[in-house]
């Protein structure tokens, strides 16, 4: 798969103001839940997420199926799909691949793949209340700025990788990596329990090289506790790789502070021994330190796709289209 810069759209979906525990009507009656769509296979679960790998072949569609919690879902691919709500208008997508979006509960619909080309994502189902959804570095929300941290700085030539976080809710932060070819990323984050999500193939591996590897495909997930040894993500191929991070506040905490330089950044080596001692999350393996870069001077050398305009209803939420 070609890898290729994906910005990421973010779409809130309340069916109401108390979206996502609504009682179900005669409308979703027949829905099955989604553990029981058979184009959903779960491939992990804990306290936090339950995580889907989705797959429609051409043509085809999803079961009328429920989503009862707040959930966010990664295209693998570009796609064409529709979603269809029960006594609502049709919505017709077209999703990039690697694009990340957010979806509130408290719905039904069917999915119909409208390509020549199978549909494919990751829908990772939040199992804790998510709260707010805010802007980060993208402005997701039409009527909020973007609150994107860090300051203007020029790219190092020998940087690593890049980390973007594009949005967050209440419990979650969403950040798109970019690794170089045949760089490697430390994801240790002691604060954060995170959810890794491949766009591309790599590998994730013990940082201090024992133990087994595992090779992700794109699609493909890893669970890193905060307890959990460090880990490396691995990018032996010559081409980029991305991957997206769910960073989830951890039981019983409030939001851990943010790290020295968050991000946008780039992380480059350095040969400072204090610079290693910081461990910041976004940083390469061999004795790092980041560097933080601002949004807007990124986003303007890359065409960029527009968030959709979402107006705010009289409830103080926001509406946009079904998915």
């Amino acid at each position: 798969m070609k890898a290729k810069w994906a910005w990421h759209a973010v779409l809130l979906v309340p069916l109401c103001a108390s979206a996502g525990n609504q009682t179900p009507t005669a409308q979703t009656a027949a829905a099955v839940p989604i553990t029981s769509e058979p184009h959903h296979h779960l491939s992990l679960q804990n306290d936090y997420v339950k995580v889907y790998e989705v797959e429609v072949a051409p043509h085809e569609s999803t079961l009328l199926h429920q989503h009862d919690r707040d959930y966010v879902y990664i295209t693998i691919g570009d796609a064409q799909v529709t979603s269809a709500i029960p006594g609502r208008q049709e919505v017709h997508l077209k999703l990039a691949d690697g694009e990340a979006r957010f979806s509130r509960g408290g719905f039904a619909h069917v999915a119909r793949n409208d390509a020549d080309t199978p549909f494919r994502n990751v829908t990772i189902e939040l199992l804790r209340p998510q709260g707010e959804l805010r802007n980060l570095c993208l402005q997701v929300i039409a009527n909020e700025p973007a609150a994107c941290p860090g300051t203007p700085e020029k790219p190092a030539p020998a940087a690593t990788h890049t980390a973007w976080p594009e949005f967050k809710t209440g419990e979650t932060r969403v950040i798109l990596t970019r690794v170089k070819p045949r760089q490697k990323v430390n994801l240790r984050d002691s604060r954060w329990e995170q959810l890794i999500v491949a766009l591309d193939e790599g590998v994730i591996a013990f940082a201090a090289g024992k133990g087994p590897e595992k090779s992700l495909r794109p699609g493909g997930s890893v669970w890193l506790g905060r307890g959990d040894v460090a880990r490396v993500f691995q990018n032996g191929g010559d081409k980029e790789a991305r991957f997206i991070t769910l960073q989830m506040q951890p039981k019983g905490s409030q939001e851990p502070a943010p790290a020295a330089a968050t991000g946008p950044i780039v992380a480059a080596r350095s040969a400072t021994r204090d610079s290693a001692k910081r461990g910041s999350p976004h940083t390469a393996v061999e004795g790092p330190s980041s560097v933080p870069m601002s949004s807007v001077a990124a986003c303007c050398t890359t065409k960029r796709r527009t968030a959709p305009k979402i107006p705010a209803t009289a409830s103080g939420a926001t509406s946009a289209e079904f998915f």
